[in-house]
């Protein structure tokens, strides 16, 4: 019989820390980034993937997504 007090580990929402991968990261930072357009990504600082995205008037600006969930 199953133990109802056990939550199975495969359930994402018992995962309390899950890496974002770059690419998830990216859209994340994309969908804050409000129409900019994207320039590249620029690599970790700290425990952040951060993207570097510019405005249509010339200005340029960095998202940092959280490396981990």
């Amino acid at each position: 019989p199953q133990d109802p007090s056990r939550e199975s580990v495969d359930d994402p929402r018992q995962q309390y820390s899950r890496r974002v991968s770059e690419a998830e990261a990216q859209r994340i930072a994309q969908s804050r980034a409000g129409g900019a357009r994207y320039v590249g990504y620029m690599g970790m600082r700290g425990r952040q993937h951060v993207f570097r995205f510019e405005e249509r008037d010339g200005r340029v600006f960095d998202i940092g997504v959280a490396a981990e969930r």
